[in-house]
């Protein structure tokens, strides 16, 4: 019998539902071929829309610029043909008088074939202005950063009030292809479908794929007999996109079963998927004019777009603390065990992928958290499988795991598991047992038939509701639960490999993990790219002219790159506040400026540094170009404490002369504006005064940890003292660097200084030679070149007494040598102004 009730779905799969050969009665049907417009295949009721008087000729052969009277027609199909659309979706001409009938018409391209439907319309013709403004208020009665159900809700009853059908439903596909009525808006006195399920041979999957490319289906009237469309050879129309192509005798049974005249049906397609349905059903025959409809269908689209939004906006919250919880992993210092360190985390890692237990096999020990069966059922799991990932909906399934007693599973249901290594680790999520009751629109079987093509189902003769009782499996895995997973991953990795042992296994999974962080690397550089991309659209839409613009960007860029090496400088994952605003605010703190910093001492979270840097960067530019730091008898004072359970800031700004009253803000102000609660989940005010500013930040406690100074290391210093540029002439300057792009800029920079000759390098062999040989006045030398440090050529720079400096990109996470220590260090992208006032110190240092 199982193999009939398959054979029987075959057969239903099968069904050509997309070249019927036949159209509902409500339109007409000519196909007409794209070259020659000369008919193809018709309906006869198309024959009264043309000049044709006599019903019973055939119009295959004839032009359609013959059949139908004026050019405006002709014109406008020759438009629609040249949409690079027309072969993916149904192209509406408008309304045209034909033959004394005002005729909606639609057209889309089937190989050569262009498909034209004529629906004849005798009600008011909707203006654009006043469609579009029915979209809008539809869409302007969403329930929208609610959840998913209330959206669902909220449209069911717009489109409701819109197409008065009976009853309007969303209805949402599941993970095993069976679908349930999630919202519904229907008139009084029906009985509900809401939270009834459907099984999946309800819908087909040819009617699915269907769904996807036409994503509106209409069923004027179920009692109708629909109109043969007319050919002289066979050759069947593919229809997947008429609104008018007819309907299979099964559906049509199916519905009159569930006492249905007439349906529409809406696709809801979600990241190119149908993630569900907006079903209309009335009891009567009804149609909705192709105006109405096509207002139906934009917003359904709106809709999918809105609903992707809000399924987005879940998934980002998930993601958060999944990344959250991956920080905290990261930061565990070496020396602490593992299982308090997953004791502390386990809540929210079964939280974030909606587990009740988790056990982790490492070595020869299980560890478990929350609801896990008893051990040995834990290794029976480990003696059965060695997957890498492997997700199980019902324990009891599995023929391996069931010499296990019930009792040992504790509940459990379901599991999900990732090995870490195939003989040491494995860590496994359980779920418990669900026990609940499905609530199906009747029987979920079919009744099978026997023909001369073999067994076929037979529609449903009831859709009473129907309980069944399902046990013994945990609530399904979404694919959401396994990317959530795949997030922590990389982090449960380098927990657990810290104490792998050595061998040639492990090394190949090392190397496994080594790819996992070179692929998160690329991750984060493309993030960074994006940031600076950003950064160069927002600052050249507020710079006046191209050196504004170079300027404002190179400092900018300059602030990230040093919040980064404070990040990465010192290889720790929280950065000193007070440091952050050191690095900026030097080259005041000993000017006649006022600059008075005070705090808690406090580090902040190192994701969220480089964007506090850019803020701190906008913040110190606006000081000294209009505010406190603009001139003598300004005072800049900053403090921050713990409030409020998070860390409250000040930046307060008071000038020696009244403030001009800003103008409309731009990329630095809606900076400081936005920034902290977009990145942070935190607060900021801004409050202007006639003689300064108030900025208050409030940062949430997860950014940040109270912390002894002393914990953190402290980057090595780099010149960043300087305010201004200096005139200085020099006659020869030695340039070693291996990166071309890097030194024919830097080479650009020096001749814009009055270097008379720059003497560029990529290797320090010639660059030793060229020391040794040549006079030289200046040199500025790559830390590490080709993966060799420039020390030696630094100690030869240092015994000839000429003066040097180093630039390099790896912040202060180089060692020093203890005698080079002192020497200046500018960090790669090189700031211009630092760069010139550092070579005019070493320059009067050695006169």
């Amino acid at each position: 019998m199982k193999s009939d009730f398959k054979a029987a779905l075959d057969n239903c799969e099968r069904e050509p539902v997309h070249i019927p050969g036949l159209v509902q009665p409500f339109a007409a049907l000519v196909a007409f071929e794209a070259e020659s417009f000369r008919v193809t295949q018709f309906t006869r009721t198309a024959i009264p829309f043309t000049n044709v008087t006599n019903l019973d000729t055939s119009l295959v052969g004839h032009d359609i610029g013959d059949l139908f009277a004026g050019r405006e027609l002709i014109h406008s199909i020759r438009g629609a043909l040249g949409l690079p659309t027309i072969r993916r979706q149904r192209e509406r001409l408008g309304m045209f008088p034909l033959n004394n009938r005002m005729t909606d018409i639609a057209i889309h391209l089937v190989g050569n074939e262009v498909v034209m439907e004529l629906e004849e319309y005798t009600g008011t013709i909707e203006r654009t202005g006043t469609s579009i403004s029915r979209v809008r208020a539809m869409l302007g009665s969403l329930k929208t950063d609610q959840g998913m159900r209330p959206l669902l809700e909220s449209a069911v009853r717009a489109l409701r009030h819109l197409t008065g059908y009976d009853r309007v439903m969303g209805y949402q596909f599941l993970s095993d292809g069976s679908g349930e009525v999630v919202a519904e808006e229907a008139a009084p006195g029906l009985v509900p479908f809401l939270g009834l399920r459907y099984p999946a041979f309800d819908i087909p999957p040819q009617v699915r794929r269907i769904a996807l490319k036409s994503p509106i289906r209409v069923i004027h009237n179920i009692e109708a007999p629909p109109v043969k469309v007319i050919a002289p050879v066979e050759n069947p129309l593919d229809m997947t996109l008429c609104h008018s192509r007819a309907v299979s005798e099964i559906h049509i049974e199916y519905l009159r079963n569930m006492g249905i005249c007439s349906t529409m049906n809406l696709s809801i397609i979600v990241h190119g998927e149908l993630w569900g349905l907006f079903a209309f059903h009335h009891e009567f025959p009804k149609l909705l004019s192709p105006d109405y409809r096509a207002i139906a269908e934009l917003f359904g689209h709106l809709f999918s777009m809105q609903l992707q939004q809000e399924i987005e906006k879940q998934n980002l919250s998930r993601r958060r603390a999944a990344d959250a919880i991956s920080t905290r992993l990261r930061h565990v210092k070496e020396q602490e065990a593992i299982e308090p360190v997953l004791q502390y985390l386990s809540a929210d890692l079964m939280d974030v992928v909606g587990a009740q237990g988790m056990a982790l096999r490492h070595h020869d020990e299980i560890f478990t958290f929350g609801n896990c069966p008893q051990k040995n059922a834990i290794e029976a799991i480990g003696e059965w499988t060695n997957q890498e990932l492997l997700v199980v909906e019902a324990i009891s399934s599995i023929s391996a795991l069931s010499i296990i007693e019930a009792s040992e599973w504790n509940h459990c249901g379901g599991f999900m598991s990732i090995m870490i290594d195939d003989e040491f680790s494995q860590l496994i999520f359980f779920r418990n047992e669900i026990a609940h009751e499905i609530r199906w629109g009747g029987m979920p079987e079919k009744k099978i038939d026997y023909g001369p093509n073999g067994p076929r189902l037979h529609p449903r003769s009831s859709f009473d509701e129907y309980k069944e009782k399902v046990g013994g499996r945990c609530e399904p895995w979404s694919q959401e639960d396994l990317s959530t997973f795949t997030e922590i991953r990389a982090a449960l990795l380098t927990l657990l490999y810290r104490d792998m042992l050595t061998s040639s296994d492990a090394w190949l999974k090392q190397k496994q993990y080594q790819d996992l962080l070179i692929a998160e690397l690329n991750h984060r550089v493309k993030n960074i790219l994006a940031l600076v991309r950003s950064i160069a659209r927002q600052t050249l839409e507020n710079a006046s002219n191209l050196d504004d613009y170079a300027a404002s960007f190179e400092e900018r860029i300059t602030a990230l790159v040093a919040a980064h090496d404070l990040v990465g400088g010192s290889g720790v994952q929280w950065v000193r506040f007070r440091q952050l605003l050191q690095t900026e605010l030097s080259a005041y703190m000993n000017s006649d400026r006022s600059v008075d910093v005070d705090g808690v001492s406090v580090a902040l979270r190192s994701d969220i540094a480089p964007v506090l840097a850019l803020v701190i960067h906008e913040m110190t530019s606006n000081a000294a170009k209009y505010g406190a730091l603009a001139g003598p008898g300004g005072t800049l004072q900053i403090s921050w404490k713990t409030e409020k359970g998070g860390l409250g800031i000040l930046w307060r700004e008071e000038c020696a002369a009244p403030i001009r009253t800003p103008g409309p803000p731009g990329f630095g102000l809606t900076l400081i504006n936005r920034a902290v609660s977009h990145e942070c989940q935190g607060e900021t005010t801004v409050t202007f005064n006639e003689r300064g500013i108030d900025i208050y930040f409030w940062l949430p406690g997860e950014t940040f940890d109270l912390i002894a100074m002393d914990d953190l290391p402290i980057a090595a210093p780099v010149a960043t003292d300087t305010v201004g540029t200096a005139e200085f002439k020099i006659e020869s300057v030695l340039l070693l660097e291996d990166n071309l792009i890097l030194a024919m800029e830097m080479e650009r920079i020096l001749t814009d200084m009055n270097c008379e000759k720059v003497h560029t390098t990529a290797t320090l062999e010639e660059a030793t030679e060229h020391v040794e040989t040549s006079k030289l006045n200046l040199a500025i030398i790559d830390i590490n070149i080709n993966g060799t440090p420039s020390f030696q050529l630094a100690h030869l720079l240092k015994q000839r007494q000429i003066p040097f400096l180093f630039v390099t990109g790896y912040g202060n996470r180089f060692p020093f040598p203890e005698e080079l220590v002192s020497t200046p260090r500018l960090l790669k992208p090189v700031d211009v102004q630092l760069l010139n006032h550092t070579i005019s110190s070493l320059i009067r240092s050695h006169s």
